[in-house]
Order: C-alpha cells, then structure tokens, then sequence
C-alpha cells in the first residue's frame, strides 16, 4: 500500500528506498506524485529535514516459465559505492595515499589511485563510517546523508550549514556555528575572489550568498567527474548538515585527529587537505 515519508536529518533516498523494499530510488523519485519535490530539490538525495516523500506501491514482476526445467534467474541489485578522493590544499591529488575505511566495525584498507581517489562499497543503510589517513595522521568521521540543499540568501540554520559545510570542505574556513555570519561572510568573499570577483574588472567580492554566488559554488563543489559530489573536511561541529546527487548519499565530516584540532583553525582560513567524498 502507498504511503507517504517525511523525511529526517541524515536520511538520502537511496537508503529510503531500500528501507521500503525497492531495489532502487528511480521508482519513487520518477513517480508523478513526486514531481513537485523533485522540482523543487532538483537532486533525489539533496533534501531538507522535513520534505514529505510519496512511497508508491511496489509491483511484483511475474515470469512465466515451463514448470518441468531448471531455470536460473538473475536480479540485478545496485551497488553504492564510497569514494574519497584525497587532495592537498592545492588541489593536487595525493597519489597512493594508505587509508582505512571502517564501516560497522569492519575495517577495510587501501591505497589511493593516481587521481588520490578510493573506492569501497556501501551499503544504502549504513550512515556512519570513520577513514584514517596514516599520513598524515588524519582521522574523519563520515556522516552519510547528511549535506542540506543550497538555497540562496539563506536564513535558518539548515540553510546558513549548507553554504558553512561546502566552503569548509573547499578548505574556506566558514565558522563553526550558523550564529558566526561574519566568519562565514569572510568565507564567501574568498571564495569569489578565488572565483574571479576582481575590482580592478569592476566586480567588487560582496561576500553576499546571492544566486550568482550559489550557482557558482554549485558548479565548482559539485557535478564533476561523471557527476559525483565532492567533499573535503568538515569542522567539529554538531550542525553540521548535508545530502548528495542522485544515487549519492551525502556525507557530513568531522576531524578526529590532533591536525584537524580546532584550535589549528581559529583565525586560519584555510585546513591543509582537502578530501572529496562520492557515493555512487
């Protein structure tokens, strides 16, 4: 039976759709009902606390086969996979870099390719995961799910974290709370001078969180390499917000290690990696 799904702080649609036994999101973010949603947040698994999500009823295949033979079927189940590909500062990928990845207690370990990138799968439950970087000695905890939209001119404390959150990860040191405008202010200017706001060419930073600056970070935060999202590290916080593209769950991030210890943050505006996070 159809129902409908508010959804909560954490939650991306890929994990609500295995929680209501689809094999995929595509079945409910395509489904009419779901059109206004889906004009509004653009992106399946880029949505508010809040959002009420139709759940339609799940169709059952029926296959048709002689009764006096063996037969072999095969279901085919997506696969997420956890990304993170490991920058420095510069954005220069750190080639060959040794991680561990722990998920539910099980460790998995690895070394970055030659794009800095690491690849594991995940599971469309899991909201919780811890990466050790053994150098240089950086510890994360990976929130999953957790990245709130970007909306312009934003007010509330969801909104102010999804501009504080995407400016951290691109190393923009954007205030630990959303009561720290100024911080966050000074943050988007940087930024838009990095993004070719010049005086000298009559285009004055404003540190304004208009259109044309969302847009902007939009493009430079997200949809490359075949449209994943990319993250770095997030402050220490607990407001921390976020959500993902697509079959991609967000990840919100939180230093564990003494180099990312907040005292090294406070009148810096910049952390010294920058560590990109996809879930396809």
């Amino acid at each position: 039976m159809s129902t409908t799904h508010t959804v909560k702080q954490g939650e991306h649609l890929a994990g609500i759709a295995n929680q209501f036994g689809f094999r995929s999101f595509k079945a409910i973010w395509e489904h009419p009902q779901n059109a206004e949603l889906k004009k509004l947040r653009k992106n399946p698994n880029i949505l508010f606390p809040g959002d009420v999500v139709f759940i339609p009823d799940l169709e059952p295949k029926d296959v048709f086969v002689p009764t006096d033979k063996k037969h072999k079927f095969v279901l085919t189940v997506p696969t997420l996979m956890l990304q993170v590909a490991v920058h420095d500062v510069d954005d220069k990928p750190l080639k060959g870099a040794l991680y561990v990845l722990s998920v539910r207690s099980k460790n998995r370990d690895g070394a970055a390719d030659a794009e800095g990138m690491t690849s594991d799968p995940l599971e469309p439950d899991e909201q919780t995961a811890n990466l050790w970087l053994p150098e240089p000695d950086l510890r994360l905890r990976l929130m999953i799910g957790h990245l709130n939209p970007l909306v312009e001119n934003p007010s509330t404390e969801e909104q102010i974290a999804g501009w504080q959150v995407r400016l951290y990860n691109l190393s923009y040191f954007a205030g630990f709370t959303a009561t720290n405008v100024k911080q966050l202010k000074w943050a988007v200017e940087e930024f838009q001078r990095d993004q070719g706001w010049d005086p000298d060419k009559g285009k004055k930073p404003t540190g304004l969180m208009d259109a044309e600056t969302r847009d902007k970070l939009e493009k430079v935060y997200g949809c490359f390499a075949g449209g994943c999202i990319r993250y770095t590290a997030c402050p220490d916080r607990n407001s921390n917000q976020g959500r993902s593209e697509y079959e991609r769950p967000a990840i919100e991030t939180q230093y564990l290690s003494p180099a990312a210890d907040r005292r090294g943050l406070l009148g810096h505006p910049r952390h010294p990696f920058r560590l990109r996070f996809f879930v396809h």
